[in-house]
């Protein structure tokens, strides 16, 4: 499908004229300004599912400073289309005519950060830390993915009218992906380099770390940046009530120079997830711990000796601690958090989280989220086979049991899956893999994931050749050979998770197949492959997921079977 379609028309409705998006979609009173960009954002109704929508109409006609605005959005749509986070707006579609380019999004009820601070004021310490996590996760996201020109995406003009809150308290992250064609962001939230620097490609993701530190001061202010007497200062000053570690957090991402700011989000979500311990009297009290340490140790041989029995005891204390704490028959995030103050070199605990959300049978974003911050919490060696055997087991994890919102979506667990498999693909085939008895249900996993990051599944607008995808289903081909030797170490779980796997990819690749002239009989020939393999399950506790999934493949090879049949009739074969 084209990234643009000129099937806008208007048609008169209740006495007025209305545009109609496709046969579909019909705008109706403004609801928005949405900056200099736009002609505004509009409600739309869907005909069809009786859905609202959310329409952003840019007109065709260049700017005073000669920019084609259209045009921006237009080039960006392929880019928008493809992010899928449960804190970015989703943009559907984008359509034209001669006038204007129409961008259509989710409609979210509620309003703007900037309306709930004008008509509230400043807001409570704790809801800010909540938004700001959501946002930072966001952000976070965005920074992992890339532009069609290879480089990092980043969103540019995050500030409180571009963040939606609804009336659950969620926030929505608007607006993304025009701002570094159109300009330099917005003066008061615009990162200091964003304004400096001509060249795109010098602003990073720390930029809107920047932007999100000036976000969280105005949401505890009130004061708002882009006033003409705006005047900074710490948040503090304006209200003594807020938590020191909260202001330096503020104030450690709103520093002039980038280097000098929480460089990743995730470092900036570990902080906000942490603050109590980001203020000075709690680095003080742990500075006093070490002076006095240190202090102690220079008193003499025999108090040296004395203190080497203590420190001798206080290890085995450390470690039946933390063992206590592993073994705990009740054991989660708590537990975990608890076990790598002890020792944060060992793996048995972020091991034991895992096991603990596969038993539960509940993995979601906050358990996500968790996950994340006890294994950036690990600090022991990342060279071992044990270390390569907890990120498959992670990574097997969100291929497997990860949702979002109470769904289980493809690309979402695909796309948090990957990092953990990419490591152990990048481990090669040294020692590292030698003792790692996973590695080759590893490389699949890797190949799968990586098919859905790079392209997104379906949303993937550019057409890719027949060749290329005939070389991506040769590359699931290969799985299938690596699953000879799966089955043969007699992990039958994991070659039967795997196949269902590589049966969604094809399926999703069937329409592309077709359109690019892929031979119907490659897609058929592997599904048939998988179904075979899926087939050769014996082990009697896996038969009910063993009957699910053939019954699976039959549906995907009558898919196949439809799409080319479909494909043949528009064709007039």
């Amino acid at each position: 499908m084209p990234i643009e379609k000129e099937v806008v028309e208007k048609e008169w409705i209740d006495g007025k004229e209305r545009i109609v998006l496709n046969g579909d979609i019909v705008l109706s009173e403004r609801i928005s300004d949405a900056g200099k960009m736009s002609n505004g954002v509009y409600l739309a109704t869907g005909r069809r599912l009786d859905k609202n929508w959310a329409v952003k109409v840019v007109n065709k006609t260049p700017s005073e400073n000669g920019v084609n605005y259209a045009e921006c959005v237009r080039d960006e749509a392929r880019v928008l289309r493809k992010l899928e986070h449960p804190s970015i707006v989703r943009v559907t579609d984008v359509l034209q005519d001669q006038q204007a380019v129409y961008v259509v999004m989710d409609y979210i009820e509620g309003e703007t950060l900037q309306e709930r601070v004008m008509r509230e004021g400043p807001q409570p310490q704790e809801l800010v830390l909540e938004w700001a996590k959501q946002i930072a996760d966001a952000l976070g996201y965005v920074h992992s993915q890339f532009g069609d020109d290879g480089m990092p995406l980043v969103h540019r003009d995050l500030k409180a009218e571009n963040i939606m809150v609804r009336p659950d308290n969620s926030v929505r992250v608007i607006d993304f992906g025009i701002a570094h064609i159109a300009g330099f962001g917005t003066k008061g939230y615009a990162a200091p380099e964003q304004c400096e620097s001509a060249d795109i490609a010098e602003v990073d993701g720390r930029a809107d770390i920047y932007a999100l530190g000036m976000t969280m001061h105005f949401l505890l202010t009130g004061q708002d940046p882009q006033a003409p007497d705006y005047q900074y200062l710490p948040i503090r000053e304006w209200d003594p009530t807020l938590h020191e570690g909260l202001e330096n957090i503020i104030e450690r991402c709103v520093q002039q120079s980038p280097d000098d700011r929480f460089q990743t989000c995730d470092e900036l979500l570990y902080a906000l997830n942490h603050y109590e311990q980001e203020s000075n009297a709690f680095r003080a009290r742990q500075k006093k711990k070490l002076v006095t340490a240190l202090a102690t140790a220079g008193t003499g041989v025999l108090l040296l000796l004395v203190g080497l029995g203590a420190f001798i005891a206080g290890k085995a204390d450390v470690r039946a601690n933390y063992e206590r704490l592993v073994n705990a028959s009740s054991y989660g995030y708590a537990q975990c958090q608890e076990a790598m103050e002890y020792d944060s070199t060992r793996l048995e605990a972020l091991n034991r989280l895992v096991d603990s959300y596969e038993t539960q049978g509940v993995f979601d974003l906050e358990q996500s989220k968790e996950l994340t911050q006890a294994y950036n919490e690990y600090t022991g060696a990342k060279n071992t086979p044990e270390y390569l055997e907890t990120c498959f087991q992670i990574g097997t994890l969100y291929m497997n049991f990860y949702t979002e919102n109470g769904n289980q979506s493809l690309l979402a667990c695909t796309r948090k899956a990957y990092d953990y498999f990419e490591q152990i693909e990048s481990a090669g085939d040294g020692k590292k893999l030698s003792r790692f008895e996973h590695s080759s249900a590893a490389h699949n996993y890797y190949v799968i994931s990586k098919f859905y990051k790079e392209s997104g599944g379906l949303k993937l607008e550019t057409r890719r050749s027949a060749q290329d995808l005939e070389q991506l289903l040769g590359a699931f081909s290969g799985c299938m050979d690596y699953l000879d030797t799966v089955m043969r170490s007699g992990q039958e779980e994991d070659c039967l998770r795997q196949c269902m796997r590589l049966a969604d990819a094809v399926n999703e690749l069937r329409s592309e197949c077709c359109a690019s002239g892929v031979d119907q009989s490659v897609l058929v020939s592997l599904l048939t492959r998988i179904q075979t393999q899926e087939a050769a399950i014996s082990l009697s506790q896996l038969q009910d997921m063993r009957a699910r999934a053939l019954d699976t493949v039959a549906a995907y090879l009558e898919n196949v079977a439809v799409t080319y049949s479909s494909r043949g009739e528009a064709q007039g074969t």
